[in-house]
């Protein structure tokens, strides 16, 4: 990138997976922090988001958003987002952030060995915790299928006029 972050990027990135699963039955899910405003301007040129794939604006971001945008991209009111947050890169900056003042006067082969060193420690780290957090993330799947259950329920037996 050499101009910063431009709507012909996450386009570009769009396209290639439209054409790579173009043929499979796939639905991806496409988190990005202005997908809104992505979305209104795909579809203002006339080139549509292709089949069979969803955008959402990540979930801590989302708040930074009109109400109506919080509504209408938010990862936790979409169907297939489930609970991610689809904050994953912004984890890794803020691992990354840590090093920028160190990094700083290195040359640019000691800055590049260093920040190599930084990521395969990060990836080790997060592999290695990789079914602490399936785990975690079951059991808040089960928690959230009973509330539905429980919620379910309790409008079953509610009457009818409490509903509106």
């Amino acid at each position: 990138m050499t101009h910063g972050e431009r709507l012909a990027y996450p386009k570009f990135i769009i396209r290639e997976l439209e054409k790579r699963y173009k043929d499979k039955n796939i639905n991806l899910h496409f988190i990005y922090d202005i997908a809104c405003v992505l979305f209104t301007h795909m579809h203002k040129t006339g080139e549509g988001i292709p089949q069979g794939i969803s955008m959402a604006v990540p979930a801590f971001h989302v708040y930074g958003h009109k109400l109506q945008c919080q509504i209408m991209y938010s990862t936790r009111r979409l169907p297939g987002f489930g609970l991610t947050d689809g904050e994953g890169m912004e984890r890794l900056w803020s691992f990354l952030r840590r090093f920028s003042r160190v990094t700083k006067v290195m040359t640019p082969s000691h800055r590049l060995d260093l920040l190599t060193d930084a990521l395969l420690y990060y990836g080790r780290r997060k592999s290695t915790d990789l079914e602490v957090q399936l785990i975690q993330r079951w059991d808040k799947a089960e928690v959230w299928s009973l509330a539905e259950e429980e919620i379910s329920a309790v409008l079953k037996e509610a009457p009818n006029n409490c509903l509106l």
